[in-house]
């Protein structure tokens, strides 16, 4: 991966900052002022990272694609993982 790579991607998250499912952005627009295969290479890369999701919408015969960032969500321990620690610690403390 080059500095061009990175630097791509980086124009690519903020140009996506403040999207959304709701509110995507066209392929259209994150191409402007690059070449089309670097972006598109690109986008694939931060969608295989699971950084970005996309839809391709067909509307009357032609197909377009739409691009959100990832909502990143801390992982949280679950109900069931935390009462098992707390009947161990119990246990240990008897």
């Amino acid at each position: 991966m080059n500095v061009k790579d990175i630097s791509l991607k980086a124009a690519i998250r903020k140009a996506l900052a403040g999207s959304s499912s709701l509110q995507p952005v066209d392929t259209g627009v994150l191409v402007k002022g690059h070449q089309r295969s670097h972006v598109e290479a690109a986008l694939q890369e931060l969608y295989q990272a699971h950084e970005i999701y996309y839809c391709k919408i067909i509307r009357n015969g032609s197909a377009r694609t739409v691009w959100w960032l990832t909502i990143q969500v801390a992982k949280t321990e679950s109900y069931w993982s935390s009462a098992r620690k707390k009947a161990k610690a119990a246990e240990a403390a008897i």
